[in-house]
């Protein structure tokens, strides 16, 4: 205990002595800047402007920098920091830094007026590169006044081949409608017609059905959300989401997309001279870079995936590389360091949603969810529940290590009436020096833990009437739903996965574990084994020759519920964008205590994009359940149609679905495909013009021309061009490219400002010598706001003709004037020589 006492005295001590030099070289520095100042009343301090050298190398900047007279220097820390100098304490950029005794080596060069230091790495700066490049400046977010109606038509039918009697068994009419301007827009979801769900609750014979109804505002300033009316509440990977009509506030950083909000891996190395360095991340290149000498740091690294391996390749001009081999680690959940992400939700739990139109609960919620960015390699994380009884809340973490993996972990408790409970959550992800990557996760409850989900659901659930109002089936499919009203007991799953080397391909091996809570068994309405289940499955798959893939899939549910099957299939491109393959699977049968073998074959071809672009898809399942399905789609101007069929033993099935968009912008409507983010409505003044997004082409104006864009990407850089050449000849248009960042789920009108009937020109115009007029001379038509420029070989395009013309040139030293007269059939291909003078 003594020797104890002895060694903690010594470091108190030690640590009192140590934190007393720092404090003595602070109070050093800031006496020799003050003596400075002093001196500097006198005639002793010289203020001196200094060219800056680093390890015998020019940076090209000077620095200010104050010499007293007894030798001691300074110089400003923010000039210390443009020349990748480390300063070596915190301060304001105007603040001096005294170089005597900081640890940098310098000196002074007074003839020739020039600093110099000599430092290692570590007293550097490193000069931060982005992966990403330079990226093209995103617009300021725009939205025009209009609206948006997104609808799907659907109608299916079904008869037996030996009585053929077909009838329509199910018709509706699914709709997206928008109302949208620069404070925000309103949404409406909901379904007319005559499906399942309208089927299970008809007590009011009602046929329509509401699904959400929503005010939403976005302010890209503060990347915040602002939601009132039906919503779904943020969540956390332990936590569960519920559906709510309220009000919400939440952060959302896609409005920046120039902000990198994840925590992406980087990359840092040092350069002995001028080199380029290379990155390849999972043997791709992605970055390409020229660094000065010195330390460097290559950051925001493009890895997709929670594990990746990068080589970072040196080469200098002598052509010299050196080769470096570095395991980079993502963890999804990190944030970038100083970020903060939330989400705020108030108001009532939606019951029965997609069953019922206005089915709330009566006691008010509230939820919270929370993220901060401590270091790019740390972030905490916390989520609150509250009404209805409950009060539940849970913090957590997530890192990194390296090459050793990422982990995170949370805690969990709550209290519901009079019960308590608590659940913990952790997950860890580590790809090994072997090239295997491995995952497990576990989320285990203890005592009666309870959630917002489970405390709202579990009032209505217990009350026998919502069970007997309907049909047994309906009984049934409610039941199945609520399985789960409590957060299951257990879950469990771990994976591994690796590249195998002497056959090739990739296997992959999971497990996972499920227990209901006992809570909810009483819900069960088969045998309570089938609640719980310990799965295990085992795939395998490869690259064939001729673009050709195989897999291999082996599953069982190792509970004791007989329950298990092998799937394995090939498949090729034969082109066209046209893929075949075939396949077998033998599943389990419990009835029998057989395995049931089946055979299926297929061919498909994936719809592009493009409008007058089609797709197709047959199959055929031979075995106990044998059936043949194929479907056809076709994109038009104006939606996408499909159609599909089903023939199984002796019925046959089939449906038509078309889906389409109604839109207006600022007074401009079109009709097309349907919008699932925000859209454009082009105005290119003629039918028949060819637009094109982000250099992909979209399709052609209608009548009116106008064209309905419905790909736009909202608060990011949306490229929309028209082509000149299929403009009519009649047809001027003032631009020919526009870039928008439409708001959040609005819509924006271009209008390329063409011009009917402009009666186009080329003038070949020359002096009375008959020069040409000089190149980029302006000139204008007399008594009109019509303008040009003059091109090479004295050409210029002219508009707004009338039969009798004047145009007045300007020549720098003087104007000259001609006079023409049009042509009775105008043409950008027509060409008039005139002679100013």
């Amino acid at each position: 205990m003594r020797r104890l006492s002895i060694i903690a005295a010594s470091c108190i001590f030690i640590e009192c002595a140590l934190a007393e030099s720092r404090a003595r070289a602070l109070e050093l520095e800031q006496n020799a800047i003050a003596d400075m100042e002093g001196d500097r009343a006198s005639t002793g301090t010289l203020d001196l402007r200094l060219e800056a050298y680093v390890n015998g190398k020019s940076t090209g900047l000077l620095v200010s920098a104050r010499k007293s007279p007894d030798g001691v220097f300074a110089v400003e820390r923010g000039d210390l920091e443009d020349i990748g100098v480390k300063p070596p304490r915190a301060g304001g950029r105007k603040d001096m830094v005294v170089l005597n005794g900081s640890g940098l080596a310098y000196r002074y060069d007074e003839p020739k007026q020039q600093l110099y230091f000599d430092l290692s790495d570590d007293q550097r700066i490193p000069k931060i590169y982005d992966s990403r490049g330079e990226r093209p400046a995103v617009p300021s977010a725009t939205s025009s006044w209009g609206g948006l109606v997104n609808y799907v038509m659907f109608a299916s039918s079904s008869t037996a081949i030996t009585h053929w009697r077909p009838a329509i068994t199910a018709a509706s009419l699914s709709t997206d409608i928008r109302i949208f301007s620069p404070y925000g827009v309103v949404t409406q979801t909901g379904i007319i017609g005559n499906t399942n769900n309208f089927n299970l609750y008809r007590a009011n014979n009602t046929i329509g059905l509401r699904l959400e109804t929503a005010y939403a505002y976005a302010d890209p300033d503060t990347q915040t959300m602002y939601r009132a009316g039906d919503t779904i509440s943020g969540a956390l990977d332990w936590t569960r989401p519920m559906r709510l009509g309220g009000m919400q506030i939440q952060r959302n950083f896609s409005m920046r997309p120039d902000i990198v909000t994840a925590a992406l891996p980087s990359i840092s190395g040092s350069a002995a001279v001028p080199s380029s360095v290379d990155v390849l991340v999972n043997g791709m290149p992605i970055f390409s870079q020229q660094v000065s000498e010195g330390p460097f740091r290559i950051a925001n690294l493009p890895v997709s995936s929670a594990n990746g391996n990068a080589e970072v390749v040196i080469r200098d001009a002598s052509g010299r590389e050196t080769r470096t081999d570095l395991s980079l680690f993502t963890n999804e959940r990190l944030i970038a360091s100083g970020l903060f992400d939330y989400t705020f939700e108030a108001g009532f739990a939606r019951k029965f949603y997609a069953y019922r139109s206005n089915d709330y609960d009566n006691r008010p919620v509230v939820s919270s969810s929370a993220r901060y960015g401590v270091t790019d390699q740390l972030t905490v994380l916390g989520h609150a529940e509250l009404g209805s009884g409950l009060y539940n809340g849970s913090i957590g973490a997530a890192t990194q290590f390296g090459r050793f993996g990422s982990l995170t972990a949370a805690v969990s408790g709550s209290r519901y009436l009079t019960a308590l409970g608590g659940q913990g959550y952790a997950s860890y992800n580590v790809m090994t020096p072997l090239g295997v990557s491995f995952s497990a996760s576990t989320q285990q409850t203890f005592g009666a833990f309870d959630d917002l989900a489970s405390a709202t659901a579990a009032r209505w659930a217990a009350d026998s009437r919502s069970f007997y109002l309907y049909t047994p089936q309906t009984n049934q499919q409610l039941a199945a739903n609520l399985v789960f009203v409590h957060p299951p007991r257990m879950i469990n799953r771990i994976s591994l996965g690796a590249k195998l080397p002497v056959i090739g391909g990739n296997a992959s091996f999971t497990f996972a574990q499920i227990t209901p809570d006992n809570r909810d068994r009483i819900w069960a309405w088969q045998s309570n084994r089938l609640m719980a289940s310990q799965t295990l499955t085992a795939s395998y798959s490869r690259q064939l020759p001729y673009e050709g893939s195989l897999f291999v899939t082996v599953f069982g549910n190792i509970s004791g519920i007989e329950n298990k099957g092998v799937f394995a299939g090939v498949s090729f491109p034969i082109g066209g964008n046209v893929q075949v393959g075939g396949g077998a699977q033998t599943v389990f049968d419990p009835t029998t205590g057989k395995g049931r073998i089946g055979f299926n074959a297929q061919a498909s071809k994936n719809m592009e994009a493009s409008i007058g672009s089609y797709g197709w898809s047959l199959n055929r399942t031979q075995g106990p359940t044998s059936m043949t399905n194929g479907a056809v789609s076709y994109r038009t101007p104006v939606g996408t149609a499909r159609i599909n069929g089903l023939q199984q033993a002796n019925f046959v099935s089939g449906a038509a679905q078309f889906e389409g968009a109604i839109a207006l912008a600022d007074m401009n409507v079109a009709i097309g495909p349907k919008v699932e983010d925000s859209f454009a409505i082009v105005n290119a003044g003629a039918p028949g013009v060819t637009v094109t997004h982000d250099n992909s082409r979209v399709g052609e104006t209608n009548v009116l021309g106008t064209l309905l864009i419905p790909t736009l990407r909202s608060y990011q850089r949306n490229k929309v061009d028209i082509d000149l050449m299929t403009l009519p000849v009649d047809v001027v248009s003032v631009k020919t490219q526009e870039v928008v960042a439409p708001r959040y789920r609005s819509g924006v009108a271009i209008d390329f400002g063409a011009k009917a009937n402009a009666k186009p020109i080329v003038l070949v115009l020359t002096d009375k010598a008959g020069k040409p007029i000089e190149v980029g001379s302006r000139g204008k038509l007399v008594d009109s706001d019509s303008a040009f420029v003059v091109g090479y070989d004295g050409r210029a395009f002219v508009t707004d003709l009338t039969a009798s013309n004047s145009i007045i040139i300007d020549l720098g030293t003087r104007d000259c004037r001609g006079t023409f007269e049009a042509p009775q059939t105008a043409g950008p291909n027509r060409e008039i020589r005139v002679t100013c003078e």
